[in-house]
């Protein structure tokens, strides 16, 4: 796959695979086909000339997979607009690759963020973007295409460094407790990490720091359930640990394959980068745990991966269907990937698959 940048002479190209876009999917976009079938060789020729502006395409052996444009706004902005990819290209990674290709543009072009909107019902758009960094900016506005549907700004960063720049230590601070504050201040980005699960407790869905606490705090509560003897301090530390590297990496929905084609690639970048900031002997021991948990070769590490697929079951059958809705998954699917709690908790796993089963006959999940 590669990406084209698009410029004086591409008019037509551009102009056929815009169409194409607005055709197949209309509430991506604030404009409309009937619209744009009607603009003039000059509206297209003005847009692929702006110094202020990027149009691109995902290109594959002369097919285009994708596209999306970028236009420069006041205060270190980029908005992305009329991200689309073809439908036969879908779960390839495609907007991912459009989007860091932005991301890079961007930070050439000095800017601070990037933007867009996306309409609140396109479930699977939003969890891709959140995926890739972005978050909620709080704001919301009618689709201009369709005033009947809402949409909502994400934003994410771009270049912008540590959170510890922002405010720098005081010179003269021991370097080991540096390097370590440096570190804690750092993690302090998981709780703005939004997951697709929603809370029992409040409207809204849970952060990564909310999902690690839970987690510990059922490691506590359900040890006694665990196949093998572990070490209950242990498994914490798996628990905790487990999520950081979706700091840098985002959070991948468990129910989103396109999300999921490149998330090991990114998550193992995450980790090299993240706990690089610890002294040496903290970041090995950290980087071991991630690893652990991961590979799953220890019981606890099985226990604390249990907890990680269990957990959300627990959030769904609360909401009622959640995420299983979301992303309108089947029971059989949802068993498939919850299947790995079998290996750390037996029990648990007869208990999830009973959830599971009483939230399909409820019509919780098809």
């Amino acid at each position: 796959m590669e990406i084209t940048w698009l410029g004086a002479g591409d008019e037509e190209r551009y102009r056929e695979i815009r169409l194409r876009a607005l055709a197949d999917a209309p509430q991506a976009f604030a404009s409309t086909y009937e619209d744009e079938s009607a603009f003039s060789p000059d509206v297209w020729t003005s847009r692929l000339t702006s110094d202020k502006s990027v149009n691109l395409l995902a290109v594959e052996d002369g097919a285009t997979l994708g596209m999306t444009s970028a236009l420069i706004e006041d205060g270190g902005v980029a908005h992305i607009v009329g991200m689309w990819v073809a439908p036969e290209a879908r779960g390839r990674g495609v907007a991912r690759h459009l989007i860091d290709t932005v991301a890079g543009w961007a930070v050439d072009q000095g800017l601070r963020e990037l933007t867009l909107w996306v309409a609140e019902p396109n479930a699977p758009a939003r969890a891709l973007y959140e995926s890739c960094g972005f978050r909620p900016a709080g704001e919301r506005q009618p689709l201009p295409s369709d005033t009947s549907v809402m949409e909502d700004r994400l934003v994410r960063e771009v270049g912008s460094g540590l959170l510890v720049e922002r405010s720098p230590l005081p010179d003269g601070l021991d370097a080991r407790l540096a390097e370590q504050l440096t570190f804690v201040i750092e993690i302090d980005r998981l709780k703005a990490i939004l997951r697709q699960s929603p809370l029992a407790a409040a409207p809204r869905r849970e952060n990564d720091a909310e999902h690690s606490w839970h987690l510990a705090m059922m490691v506590l509560v359900l040890a006694e359930y665990a196949d093998e003897p572990i070490d209950v301090g242990h498994t914490l530390r798996l628990v905790l640990v487990h999520d950081l590297v979706e700091i840098y990496a985002g959070d991948t929905p468990l129910y989103d394959t396109a999300a999921g084609v490149d998330q090991r690639e990114r998550e193992l970048a995450a980790a090299d980068e993240l706990f690089a900031l610890l002294p040496d002997d903290q970041a090995g021991h950290l980087r071991a745990l991630w690893d652990e948990f991961e590979e799953r070769r220890t019981p606890e590490a099985r226990f604390a991966k249990a907890m990680d697929r269990f957990q959300p079951i627990l959030l769904n059958w609360m909401a009622r269907g959640g995420t299983w809705k979301t992303f309108d998954v089947t029971a059989d699917d949802v068993r498939a990937r919850k299947a790995v709690i079998g290996d750390g908790s037996g029990a648990l796993w007869k208990a999830a698959r009973q959830l599971i089963d009483e939230g399909q006959r409820r019509g919780w999940v098809r």
